[in-house]
């Protein structure tokens, strides 16, 4: 498909990749879900001496034109890479009871997590007084802060 077929909104539709498509019918978590299975099965390739690509494994089977190949394993963002410029996750703050990406069991890699409870004075019950004054009492809390080890 060219630029110029992409950009034909009549084009788009008929692939059902119109924004309304995307949105009403479920569509871009289907493509997401489409792309997050080929990244997973994706095959890893090299190039030989002559400029042809062969697998990296050959017990495993040859990909076809649907499939993802790639040459280089992607970095280990969980540890640091400063070439990369990576920080990794060592030390980074996480919510134990998420599942998403900045939950502890994701964001840490597997290596767990540190816990520390921290005390915290803040302004609370806080009083406006007509024109011009704001009376507030300092409350003090102890929380619990979560860090990737």
């Amino acid at each position: 498909m060219s630029l110029k077929d992409w950009e034909d909104r009549e084009t788009r539709q008929e692939l059902g990749l119109g924004l309304e498509n995307m949105w009403t019918n479920g569509g871009l978590h289907a493509r997401g879900d489409y792309l997050r299975e080929k990244y997973e099965g994706a095959t890893e390739v090299k190039v030989s001496r002559r400029g042809k690509l062969r697998l990296s494994n050959p017990n495993y089977s040859l990909p076809t034109a649907q499939d993802l190949v790639y040459l280089e394993e992607s970095p280990n963002y969980c540890i640091r890479n400063i070439s990369l410029g990576a920080p990794g996750t060592m030390g980074r703050e996480c919510n134990r009871t998420s599942a998403g990406v900045d939950g502890c069991a994701l964001m840490c890699c597997g290596r767990g997590y540190n816990t520390k409870k921290i005390v915290v004075k803040e302004r609370c019950e806080c009083k406006f007084h007509w024109c011009c004054r704001v009376d507030c009492n300092t409350c003090v809390k102890t929380l619990e802060v979560y860090t990737c080890k």
